[in-house]
């Protein structure tokens, strides 16, 4: 999921995670690591041994609409869509907002 979520976020990989991740080396326990030093953000993606659909986080991004077919392109699906937001899931089915702004 590194480079979903990467690609989303505009985070890049951690430099020391990127070789495992481009050869998917990462063991099935192992986290990745997307950092931006410059704007001072980081996220760990990490495995679950429980994982649930729905309800575990909420997780919300600002965008637009142009934003909703990026990350359907990048292997996002649509749930459902409100006048303020799109609910999508990521390639693995976890849920999460894209709130319009």
């Amino acid at each position: 999921m590194g480079p979903f979520w990467s690609a989303a976020t505009g985070i890049p990989i951690y430099p020391e995670d990127r070789p495992k991740v481009e050869q998917r080396t990462l063991d099935p326990d192992e986290s990745v690591y997307l950092e931006d030093r410059d704007r001072g953000i980081g996220v760990w993606i990490s495995p679950s041994p429980d994982p649930r659909p729905v309800g575990r986080i909420h997780l919300d991004l600002n965008g637009d609409y142009a934003d909703v077919e990026r990350l359907v392109a990048l292997g996002a699906s649509r749930v459902r869509e409100t006048d303020e937001s799109v609910v999508l899931a990521d390639p693995e089915g976890n849920e999460f907002c894209l709130v319009f702004r």
